[in-house]
């Protein structure tokens, strides 16, 4: 693996252990970790996890755009898809480390600033798990991007879960399987890919 899979691997390594044992918690006891509520649990806690949770997505956008090369040899839908996932993960990476501290620094729990942010986490949540959905998909024929595709080409499966998991025990659903799908995926994006191969150059005669 190369610099930046390193640190992409590591860092959603870490950050589906902790997303699978607050899925755990909220089943068995109903109550969020400061994983997944900011009031929940020591503060100092929850500040150092929105940092890391911030500089995880960055290491995705990272990956995204070390292995644009490779997407070179994907089909047209792979290569216009690698940028709107890469769009997503820098709006989760803002949204992350910028403004929802901001929110909070300035105590803003209404308003037209609290609304933005409200559409923009909408807006990076579809293009992140639509764009992991579609890249999976485009990949499934030829797939020059390794690892990361087949991983990716799993969230249909694992929304399907969710949504399964949902009728039958509601306090056990979670869409912690979509973004362990999504994050794992893209870090791997590239790893034990083929190289991908330039086109030759045009003969022409004399």
């Amino acid at each position: 693996m190369r610099k930046h899979h390193m640190v992409a691997v590591s860092a959603a390594a870490v950050l589906t252990l902790a997303v699978l044992v607050d899925a755990v918690v909220i089943g068995v006891t109903g109550q969020n970790t400061f994983v997944t509520d900011d009031e929940a649990g020591p503060m100092a806690a929850a500040i150092a996890f929105t940092i890391f949770q911030a500089l995880t997505y960055a290491s995705l956008c990272w990956v995204l755009v070390a292995e644009a090369g490779q997407f070179a040899g994907a089909n047209k839908a792979a290569r216009i898809t690698r940028r709107t996932l890469l769009a997503g993960f820098a709006l989760l990476t803002f949204g992350t480390l910028v403004l929802n501290p901001l929110l909070r620094l300035l105590s803003i729990e209404e308003g037209p600033l609290y609304d933005v942010s409200g559409l923009l986490a909408l807006l990076a949540l579809v293009l992140t798990y639509g764009s992991a959905l579609v890249l999976g998909l485009a990949l499934l024929r030829t797939n020059p991007l390794g690892i990361g595709g087949r991983v990716l080409a799993l969230i249909g499966p694992a929304i399907a879960l969710i949504v399964v998991v949902g009728m039958v025990a509601p306090a056990w659903a979670s869409p912690v399987w979509a973004t362990i799908t999504a994050v794992v995926g893209t870090a791997l994006l590239g790893v034990k890919a083929v190289p991908a191969r330039r086109p030759e150059p045009a003969v022409t005669s004399a």
